[in-house]
């Protein structure tokens, strides 16, 4: 039969269980086996009966068929035994199975026999056993020809007893058979040949959707109806700080801090299908992130999925809270700055005012002795009281000039202002 093709395993590696082979060839392998139990029982029945029939003619065809039973049933337990499952799919297999029917044909009537009917076994085999139908002629060629061999070879044991109704049934069979199974083996080739076209397709999408996923910076997690997870991209992994396989299967619930709203939350993605929000993620070593979730949910093969597309923003809630604390040290050190500003202001108008209430009596008093309301003055005398009231006036004009810099704004008492004359004085 036409092999099937698969990689062969590399040397010195133990060959793959069965699980993990092609489907089509588990199928042959579970053919084989209830082919090799089925014989044993066959084969036993039959030389049961030509035994217990006590026909000493019937010796040469018991032996004929146990010898064949042997080699058959031998060449199957080698195969399983060395786990060599691609001798089923070759010819060697085909060309047993075409000379085990013949043999049958042989030693059970020739033209006669209904074990030709198996040669249609041998072609549907065939088609089972082959992944491209494209030898189905030349399967059935074989099978007329074998059958031709087989009805020549009982002839010449036998002797020619030739029955034409039987063998052009026969005949008429195999060939029929051989242009069913062809046709049936274009169209399955074709369905396989589209599914696989679509298998490729899909795996190409989903491939690529994978590389779009894990090249894109921000954590996506996907996870199902119960919140189990079943996706994620190599920048969850590194964002949750755990590896793939150890996120797969876990809720997503679980790296959400409960607040006492996340049921809310959740509800909310359940019931309108998206979610935008600010949640807190627990990383795998307890740490904690702040982040903005935009979860939407979608229908994939009739199962309802989430994807939650984690958006870091840790940094700027922290820089938003540096702001406020800096913002609210700031308004401390202001309202510092203005206590201070007003003490200071309280006390240069403390200092002024009791500093321009003596200067000003003061210099009062020196206009008085300059206008010689006093009593005459000596040259000396009237050039050091000058002095002195310039100096005075120069004392009024240092305080305007430093309390004008503070806002406070006192002016000296001008020179021609003069105060009471204190009764006390004359």
């Amino acid at each position: 039969m036409s092999a099937v093709v698969l990689p062969n395993p590399p040397a010195g590696r133990a060959r793959s269980p069965e699980p993990s082979l092609h489907p089509r060839l588990q199928v042959v392998i579970g053919i084989e086996r209830t082919f090799l139990v089925a014989r044993y029982i066959a084969y036993a029945a039959l030389i049961g009966y030509y035994l217990l029939g006590d026909n000493p003619q019937a010796i040469p065809n018991i032996l004929i068929i146990t010898l064949g039973a042997i080699v058959h049933n031998t060449f199957v337990h080698w195969v399983l035994f060395r786990r060599e499952y691609e001798w089923f799919l070759s010819p060697v297999n085909f060309f047993i199975h075409l000379a085990k029917v013949s043999l049958l044909v042989v030693v059970t009537g020739g033209e006669d026999s209904l074990v030709a009917l198996f040669y249609l076994a041998v072609i549907i085999g065939y088609c089972i056993y082959s992944p491209r139908f494209t030898g189905t002629f030349r399967v059935t060629l074989a099978a007329c020809l074998a059958y031709t061999l087989a009805l020549l070879l009982h002839w010449a044991m036998e002797g020619i007893g030739v029955r034409q109704t039987p063998v052009a049934a026969h005949y008429a069979s195999i060939i029929i058979c051989g242009w069913l199974m062809s046709r049936m083996g274009r169209m399955m080739r074709k369905m396989e040949v589209e599914l696989q076209n679509r298998a490729g397709a899909l795996a190409s999408s989903e491939a690529t959707l994978r590389a779009i996923l894990d090249s894109t910076p921000s954590p996506i997690v996907v996870y199902e109806e119960n919140e189990f997870i079943s996706h994620v991209n190599d920048r969850a992994c590194e964002f949750l700080g755990a590896s793939r396989e150890q996120l797969l299967g876990c809720r997503f619930r679980t790296f959400l801090f409960d607040d006492g709203t996340l049921p809310n939350k959740l509800g909310t993605l359940r019931s309108k299908g998206e979610y935008f929000g600010e949640v807190l993620v627990i990383i795998e070593d307890g740490s904690e992130r702040n982040v903005h979730l935009v979860a939407r949910s979608f229908v994939s093969e009739t199962k309802r999925l989430f994807v939650a597309l984690m958006l870091d923003i840790t940094e700027q809630k922290n820089l938003q809270e540096a702001q406020r604390l800096a913002t609210l040290q700031l308004e401390q050190i202001n309202r510092e700055l203005q206590r201070v500003h007003d003490l200071r202001t309280a006390f240069f108008a403390s200092v002024s005012q009791r500093l321009r209430s003596p200067m000003s009596a003061i210099l009062g008093q020196i206009d008085l002795l300059l206008d010689e309301e006093l009593g005459p003055l000596t040259n000396g005398q009237q050039r050091a009281l000058q002095s002195s009231r310039r100096s005075a006036t120069r004392v009024f004009d240092l305080l305007d000039e430093a309390f004008e810099v503070e806002g406070i704004r006192h002016h000296a008492v001008p020179p021609t202002e003069r105060p009471e004359k204190d009764p006390a004085n004359f």
